[in-house]
C-alpha cells in the first residue's frame, strides 16, 4: 500500500477513521483502522464498494466482517507487493550468476590464449631452462583458472540455493494470498479464480459439476451472547473440518463471514449432496467449549444448499442458484442439505 498524501490530508483520513470506529462502538486495532483509512481516502473502491453494501444490509459491520474485508482488500495487496519484491530479488541473484560465468568465461578465453602460447614457446624453445621456465608459467595460469573454477563454483551454488529460497518464499506468499487468514480454507479470491476454472473446464470436457453453499446457522446470535472470540474459534473449527473433509480438485472456500462454498468438478449433484451431508453431520458432531475451560456451549449447525452447473450458466447465476438452495434449507428449518435439482420434500436431510 503506497500513502502519498501530503501530512495535512492522511491526518484527515486518520481522524475520520477514528471518529468513524468511535461511532460504530468497534476497537481502533490496526486491522480496523487501516480498513477506514483505505475507505476514507476513497482509492480502493472495491473495499469501499463492499462496506457500504454490508452498512445497508446489517447497519452494523461485524467483527468477522472486517476479517473478510482486511483479507480480500488490504492483504491481498501487500501480498502482491512481496510478490513483486520476491521476483525482482530472483531476478537479481540471476544476474549475479550470469555476470560470474561471464567473468570466468573471459578467464578461460585467456587460459586457452596462454596454452596456445606456451604450445609455440615449446617448439622454439633453445634449452631446458626455457622449457621449465614456460612450464612455470603455465602452472601458475593452471592454478589461478582452478582458483576461478572453484570460485564461481561456490557463487553458484550459494545463489542457486537463495533462488531455491526466494522461489519457494514467493510459492508460499501467492498461497497465503489464496488463503483466508482465519480458517485456512482457500478465500474469496481464490474461489472466484477456480470457479471460473472449473467451468471452463466442464465446458470443455462435458463432465459434471457442482457447487455447495453452507452458512452457520444463528452465528450473528451466538457472536453476541458468546462473543467475537469463541465466534472466530467456531469459524476455525468449520475450516479444520473442511480442510479434512475436501480432498483432491475440490475447493473449499470461505466465500465471506460465516458463509462457506465447496466447488467439486467431476461431481454430480447426488454425489455433492452427500459430500454436503457428510460436512453437515462433521460440523453438528462437534461440541463447543469455551477458550480454557471444559465448560461445553453446545452444538453449531450448518444449512447447506446443492445445485450442478447447467450448459450456459455465468458464474453469477451458478452462484445465485446454490444461494438459493442454501435459502430454502434454512427456510426448511436449517440444519439440513437441500440439492436444488430434488423436491424439497426429498431433498431436505438431517434436522
Amino acid at each position: 500500500m503506497h500513502y502519498p498524501e501530503t501530512p495535512e490530508t492522511a491526518s484527515k483520513y486518520a481522524l475520520s477513521a477514528l471518529k468513524r470506529m468511535k461511532e460504530e462502538g468497534i476497537a481502533a486495532n490496526p486491522r480496523n483502522f487501516t480498513i477506514w483509512c483505505e475507505y476514507f481516502a476513497g482509492k480502493n473502491d472495491n473495499l469501499k464498494k463492499s462496506v457500504d453494501a454490508l452498512k445497508a444490509e446489517h447497519k452494523a459491520i461485524s467483527e468477522t466482517d472486517y476479517h473478510d474485508l482486511y483479507d480480500r482488500f488490504i492483504s491481498a495487496g501487500a501480498a502482491s507487493a512481496r510478490d513483486q519484491k520476491l521476483s525482482d530479488q530472483i531476478e537479481v541473484v540471476t544476474e549475479r550468476i550470469i555476470a560470474a560465468m561471464s567473468a570466468t568465461g573471459e578467464g578461460t578465453e585467456q587460459f586457452g590464449e596462454a596454452l596456445q602460447e606456451f604450445s609455440g614457446g615449446i617448439q622454439k624453445a633453445d634449452n631446458i631452462d626455457q622449457i621449465r621456465g614456460m612450464v612455470s608459467d603455465i602452472i601458475e595460469e593452471t592454478e589461478t583458472m582452478d582458483e576461478r573454477s572453484r570460485a564461481l563454483q561456490q557463487q553458484v551454488q550459494e545463489s542457486a540455493s537463495e533462488i531455491s529460497s526466494l522461489r519457494q518464499e514467493l510459492r508460499d506468499s501467492r498461497r497465503d494470498a489464496l488463503t483466508d487468514g482465519l480458517t485456512g480454507v482457500a478465500n474469496r479470491k481464490c474461489f472466484d479464480q477456480s470457479l471460473y476454472q472449473a467451468i471452463g473446464y466442464a465446458l470443455e470436457s462435458g463432465d459434471s459439476l457442482s457447487l455447495v453453499f453452507a452458512d452457520l446457522d444463528h452465528f450473528k446470535a451466538f457472536n453476541d451472547t458468546h462473543g467475537h472470540q469463541l465466534g472466530d474459534q467456531v469459524l476455525k473449527l468449520v475450516g479444520k473440518t473442511l480442510h479434512d473433509l475436501v480432498k483432491g480438485k475440490d475447493t473449499a472456500a470461505r466465500y465471506g463471514g460465516e458463509e462457506f462454498a465447496i466447488i467439486l468438478p467431476d461431481t454430480t449433484s447426488g454425489g455433492a449432496t452427500a459430500v454436503a451431508e457428510n460436512i453437515r453431520k462433521s460440523v453438528a458432531s462437534k461440541r463447543i467449549v469455551k477458550k480454557g475451560s471444559d465448560d461445553s456451549i453446545g452444538n453449531i449447525t450448518m444449512s447447506m444448499g446443492v445445485t450442478s452447473y447447467q450448459t450456459g450458466d455465468s458464474a453469477a447465476e451458478f452462484v445465485e442458484r446454490a444461494d438459493q438452495a442454501l435459502y430454502l434449507a434454512k427456510k426448511l428449518g436449517r440444519n439440513r442439505v437441500v440439492c436444488e435439482d430434488k423436491k424439497p420434500e426429498i431433498a431436505a436431510v438431517g434436522g
